[in-house]
């Protein structure tokens, strides 16, 4: 078990100590995985320690094999965009950890990651020790981490935070929520030690953040992802939109007469044309995208969507922020142009329907 940090704490002790912790960011749990490591009975017990804070904060919950960062950064752009104080929870981090936690678009400070880290410590040594007497684990780097995302927004008093699951969707920790809407994106295989060796049994993990109560949209084509979605949404009671069933998107390459480029050309942003039957924006309306790639289109869409239900719930939205959220969406590593001779660009591409998508991008 990872002791405390001794003194005062700081940033980097805080960090050296969560570092101690079962990090399955670093390491593939093959032999652990039937050892209790799994499940939401650890961060449950470790949030209700802390009071709960996961119950005050409306959340949406996104989940998908790839595309789930880039659409929890739209979505999170056209809250924030229509004047929403917005909460935004992903994995993993490119420079620094605080990209993960980030409030009103930007990241936690030292200062405040610190502070939460400092409520949480005493709880999960507690919850170590309990674990030492009995045999079991206490809680994993992403249970904690996910922990002090949870305390940071109740404190920051978000009025919506968007979640993106570490891994998989029915035993990872961000599933301890129950949002307003639920979002499942592509999905591919991926982690097949740990979510299964099928397309079928990875939807079914993506699924499990399926709740009754919340709406699903969801961006997965393949025929057996979809079928287990639309068996999971059935029987938990949910209304569920699909993306190429009840609404669609066309991707708009970038107009080659805006930069004499011709370098970097192909991977300005293009733009989405979503077709969602009933609504303003679904007349064609042309939606001009912040990240580069015909995939990205897809995502925009999902986000969209989301949105949409969002406002049936209650929650202000608008045309307007649709158009400017999208447009000012960024992250890094997402087909990320940083030199132009010779071009180079970086992404996070780390299997195989990324790399497709990627190579579609780059041409």
């Amino acid at each position: 078990m990872a002791g405390s940090p001794q003194g005062r704490l700081t940033r980097s002790s805080a960090l050296a100590w969560l570092d101690r912790r079962l990090n399955f960011e670093r390491t593939v749990p093959v032999a652990a995985a039937g050892a209790g490591t799994f499940g939401l009975a650890r961060v449950r017990r470790l949030l209700a320690a802390l009071g709960d804070p996961q119950r005050r904060v409306p959340v949406v919950h996104v989940a998908g094999t790839k595309g789930k960062g880039s659409t929890v950064a739209m979505l999170a752009a056209i809250l924030q965009a229509a004047g929403h104080r917005v909460g935004r929870y992903m994995s993993p981090h490119v420079d620094a950890l605080e990209e993960r936690i980030c409030v009103a678009g930007r990241p936690i400070s030292a200062a405040d990651l610190t502070r939460a880290f400092a409520a949480v410590i005493p709880v999960v040594d507690r919850m170590d020790a309990a674990a030492e007497r009995h045999g079991g684990r206490g809680p994993t780097w992403f249970e904690v981490f996910t922990a002090v995302a949870f305390v940071h927004f109740a404190r920051a008093e978000v009025e919506v935070a968007v979640l993106e699951t570490g891994l998989g969707g029915r035993l990872d920790a961000t599933n301890v929520s129950h949002p307003l809407v639920s979002v499942i994106t592509s999905i591919s295989l991926d982690h097949m030690q740990i979510l299964g060796p099928t397309i079928a049994r990875i939807a079914r993990e993506k699924a499990g953040i399926i709740k009754r109560g919340c709406p699903v949209v969801s961006g997965a084509v393949h025929p057996a992802a979809r079928r287990v979605i639309v068996a999971t949404a059935a029987r938990r009671r949910v209304p569920l939109l699909q993306l190429d069933r009840d609404f669609a998107v066309d991707y708009v390459p970038p107009d080659a007469d805006r930069t004499a480029d011709r370098n970097t050309e192909p991977l300005r942003p293009g733009a989405a044309r979503l077709r969602l039957p009933g609504d303003s924006l679904g007349a064609g309306a042309l939606l001009p995208l912040g990240m580069a790639g015909p995939h990205q289109a897809v995502n925009a869409a999902l986000a969209v969507v989301a949105a949409r239900c969002l406002e049936r719930r209650g929650l202000r939205v608008g045309d307007r922020a649709i158009a400017r959220g999208l447009a000012a969406a960024r992250l890094p590593a997402r087909v990320e142009v940083v030199g132009s001779r010779p071009l180079v660009v970086l992404d996070a591409a780390h299997n195989v329907a990324s790399m497709d998508s990627l190579l579609e991008t780059v041409g």
